[in-house]
């Protein structure tokens, strides 16, 4: 029949166009490239440390280009441990002196300090050192708090690795360095502050009979710049009354 011969013949379009559909969707599908293993990536370490260099020359206290060099140091194999450390030593301290508010470059020298210097009569030299340098900072911007912090890790690592009597005798003299500037700058937050702490800890590890005598007048002073500094430094009042107790 009539209808019967057009069914037939329009199924058999349709598989003709379905063929083609598929002949054309295989003609485009792309080849599948071979594939070939990457080499290692070589990482030329001078060139990175050289780039870290640029980079803070625009940009000093960038903590991101720090945190960079300072992993970029520890694989640096182009020369010996001892001499990359001396030059970055070299590289913190040209930093320091062109900005000493830039606390990146104090907190590279922490790590790098002790590292470089043994225990005992070196890092002793070391530290003593870096008391002088840290006074120059404070001296200068006696308001900026990057020097300061640094001066208290100082403190912290001499009670870490000084006998008491070095330690006793570093307290003393930094004591003296607050009291010069506070002859000054009266009202120097961080030299008050940070006059508490040491009075504080001559309290607790100076035993001598001197210091004994002299306890009831740090005592004194302490209380006195306790209540100076609410004054001076009135968003941190209720952290100056915590440390009254």
């Amino acid at each position: 029949s009539t209808g019967a011969k057009e069914a037939a013949e329009a199924q058999v379009a349709l598989a003709d166009n379905t063929a083609v559909d598929g002949a054309s969707r295989d003609e485009a599908a792309p080849a599948v490239p071979e594939y070939v293993p990457l080499e290692p990536l070589r990482i030329v370490w001078p060139v990175e440390a050289a780039l870290c260099t640029k980079l803070l020359s625009m940009d000093a206290r960038n903590f991101h280009c720090w945190s960079y060099r300072r992993w970029v140091n520890a694989h640096n194999d182009s020369a010996d441990a001892s001499t990359l450390l001396a030059q970055e030593l070299a590289f913190t301290r040209d930093k320091i002196d062109e900005n000493f508010s830039n606390y990146s470059a104090w907190h590279q020298r922490s790590l790098l300090l002790t590292k470089q210097n043994a225990p005992g009569a070196e890092l002793t030299a070391a530290l003593a050192s870096e008391f002088e340098l840290i006074q120059q900072a404070y001296y200068t911007e006696p308001d900026d708090q990057s020097a300061w912090v640094y001066h208290r890790w100082l403190i912290t690592k001499t009670k870490e690795t000084e006998s008491n009597g070095v330690l006793c005798e570093t307290l003393r003299a930094e004591l003296g360095n607050c009291e010069e500037l506070l002859e000054l700058e009266p009202r120097s937050k961080w030299a008050l502050f940070t006059s508490v702490l040491l009075l504080r800890d001559l309290l607790e590890h100076d035993k001598s009979p001197a210091a004994q005598a002299d306890s009831a007048e740090r005592q004194s002073r302490i209380a006195a710049r306790l209540e100076l500094l609410p004054q001076v430094d009135p968003q941190r009042a209720k952290y100056y009354e915590e440390m009254k107790r």
